[in-house]
């Protein structure tokens, strides 16, 4: 094997850089789609762990691939200041105050299994020519965790922002 930087060159696809990805989804209960994709600063392509069934045998473990699982999915959101009529700070908190609302604590719909609250997510990275190279599709998403926004004097050189945590049921690899 060489071990030459040409040869890493000439085997090298470029990479991709971090900044260049984008975000859609729609806010549950609501028939339209939110375009996310100047206002997420950072998220992930989500994980998923396919969990171990240990199987004893005389004292040895036989380990045989179990169910898939999903991790939350955390994004990061510019706080905007409402004058294009987002508002995404109150639009999360609103989508979550459908499954538990913060003053009666109950739930405002009807269907218990909460499907018709939970909406589909998009999250694309994208190549340095603004091309989609990965699409993952996550279904049944829903708010489990909408974040504090910091507020400081000091800090007088950024935008402030906000997390927030979906919960999803599965995820699809459409591209990549």
């Amino acid at each position: 094997m060489a071990n030459k930087i040409s040869d890493f060159i000439s085997n090298f696809g470029g990479g991709f850089r971090p900044n260049r990805f984008r975000v859609s989804g729609s806010f549950g209960g609501s028939s339209s789609s939110t375009t996310m994709t100047y206002h997420i600063r950072s998220s992930t392509l989500p994980s998923s762990s396919l969990n171990t069934i240990a199987v004893p045998y005389r004292g040895r473990s036989f380990k045989m691939p179990g169910n898939r699982s999903y991790s939350a999915w955390a994004i990061t959101v510019l706080d905007d200041n409402e004058t294009n009529g987002t508002a995404l700070w109150k639009k999360f908190h609103d989508w979550s105050e459908l499954f538990n609302d913060h003053t009666t604590n109950l739930t405002s719909t009807n269907n218990l299994n909460f499907t018709d609250k939970m909406s589909i997510w998009d999250v694309y990275q994208m190549d340095v020519k603004g091309v989609d190279s990965k699409h993952i599709k996550l279904y049944g998403c829903w708010p489990s965790e909408v974040g504090p926004i910091l507020l400081n004097m000091e800090d007088d050189q950024t935008l402030s922002t906000f997390n927030v945590t979906l919960e999803y049921t599965y995820f699809e690899v459409i591209k990549g």
